[in-house]
């Protein structure tokens, strides 16, 4: 338990949009105190590494499977929003990649569907497995999962992530294929500009809210508890991507600095940021479920101490360690006597000298 989280006042109000200015302010102060405790920086590198070795898999897995029927000019909807979220030289890596899949004949395609589900799997598996011990920190758990529990977990969500990108490709080509093919070609311009914005906003927002659903090894916290690090996660990581992209267009010397890996260094600098606001985002969920005595686990209510959740418990711990401590400190009687303790004699006060005459 930190430290600085000892001196806060509770409530029992059972939603955060519930909180006064004065208790978002408490948790708010924690969060940063608590990002700063935890190192949420450094254990987001690690996660932005594991992510990095997953992307191009990802891509190439996902892509693949539409390289018989699709053509780089499909994509362009995808292509355009991506590119205006990363940085130019970022950006240059994923467009190459992408391109090359889609344009491999039917026979390697098949080919690498298979190398690059397993490397997916793989790589994002640890990227996933990385994100889910960052959750236990921001959740303050111990993971006491079985590791086959744990693993279905993360293997779950890495198939999930597929599956996902898969719907995600299909909704953006088919939709405007299909309004081109009756007739509506306007509205096939608009579905085009606005599907990948989007589906993009709400995978981003539902993988979020998987991951603090199923991240940390806890019982899992009520919907409305999940909410405010969503919002947080997902406004952040919009204006840091588009800032982040301005900033290496106008300021940044990534290229003199690094020279021909510059375009890694820049993806792996937007994946660590995107790592970032996703652990924050759960930190901050953390300390609203602190901030109250309400149960926020779901399920019916529970009394403190029996919920499964070290923030949802917290008040109970707490109060536990106020009574001992009140114990301890608290003034107490004369100490009894061991049997066969000896009664040292009584030492005598100063007596007046004798007056010398």
């Amino acid at each position: 338990m930190k430290e600085f989280t000892r001196d806060f006042e509770q409530t029992d109000v059972d939603s955060p949009w519930k909180y006064s200015g004065g208790d978002w302010f408490s948790v708010l102060k924690r969060t940063w105190l608590a990002a700063h405790h935890d190192n949420v920086s450094v254990i987001a590198a690690g996660v932005a590494f594991f992510s990095l070795l997953a992307v191009f898999p990802l891509i190439s897995a996902a892509l693949s499977t539409f390289s018989y029927f699709a053509n780089p000019g499909d994509v362009d909807g995808i292509i355009d929003t991506v590119a205006s979220l990363l940085p130019g030289e970022a950006f240059s890596i994923l467009e190459g990649q992408v391109t090359s899949v889609l344009s491999a004949p039917p026979s390697n395609a098949s080919f690498g569907i298979f190398i690059s589900l397993g490397i997916a799997f793989f790589s994002a598996g640890a990227g996933i497995r990385a994100m889910m011990r960052a959750m236990n920190v921001a959740y303050e758990e111990i993971e006491d999962r079985n590791p086959l529990v744990f693993l279905l977990y993360a293997t779950l969500m890495t198939l999930g992530s597929l599956i996902f990108v898969w719907i995600s490709l299909l909704v953006i080509i088919g939709v405007p294929a299909a309004l081109t093919y009756a007739h509506l070609e306007g509205s096939a311009q608009i579905a085009t500009r606005i599907l990948p914005w989007v589906l993009l906003v709400t995978v981003f927002c539902f993988a979020c809210g998987v991951m603090y659903r199923f991240g940390p090894s806890r019982r899992p916290a009520r919907k409305r508890w999940l909410f405010p690090g969503i919002a947080f996660a997902l406004v952040s990581w919009m204006s840091i991507s588009f800032g982040f992209s301005k900033f290496v267009q106008q300021f940044g010397n990534y290229n003199e600095t690094f020279g021909g890996l510059a375009s890694v260094v820049i993806l792996l600098v937007w994946l660590w940021l995107t790592a970032t606001v996703v652990i924050l985002g759960a930190q901050i969920n953390s300390e609203l479920e602190r901030q109250t005595i309400a149960d926020t686990t779901r399920g019916p209510a529970r009394p403190l101490g029996k919920r499964g959740a070290a923030m949802a418990d917290f008040v109970a711990k707490f109060t536990a360690q106020k009574v001992l401590m009140t114990e301890v400190s608290a003034p107490s009687g004369p100490e009894p006597m061991a049997e066969g303790q000896i009664i040292p004699d009584e030492v005598p006060g100063p007596t007046a000298d004798p007056k010398i005459t």
